[in-house]
């Protein structure tokens, strides 16, 4: 399927997972981290003020239980947005914060397949 093709939850090229809890400060504000990837993540419920192809600075916070909480300071930009939702794509995360933000990707990949092969 082209790019230009790629609707709704197919749009990003990298896999997503929802955390059990996730948020976002932009500007001293919370958003809810509905889901992320390694190249972006989607925010909903939105009710800032951002527009498409604003660019801000962020820090990510995910719980990653038993393990210690993972926080990402970065840089995003507005891809999408409407009334209930923001997508942002990432243009820059810090490089020392990286690697536990990694880690916690792979380890919610790794839950996702063994969840999904176990109800087979």
């Amino acid at each position: 399927m082209s790019e230009t093709k790629r609707q709704g939850a197919d749009r990003r090229l990298d896999p997503r997972v929802r955390p059990k809890e996730g948020w976002l400060l932009i500007d001293g504000r919370r958003f809810e981290v509905w889901d992320v990837s390694a190249s972006g993540l989607l925010i909903r419920p939105y009710a800032g003020e951002h527009k498409i192809g604003a660019s801000f600075d962020f820090r990510l916070h995910l719980l990653d239980l038993p393990n210690p909480e993972i926080v990402i300071d970065g840089g995003a930009v507005v891809v999408r947005i409407n009334d209930k939702e923001m997508a942002a794509q990432f243009f820059h995360l810090d490089s020392g914060q990286y690697p536990a933000f990694d880690a916690f990707l792979e380890r919610q990949f790794q839950a996702l397949i063994s969840e999904r092969a176990s109800t087979r």
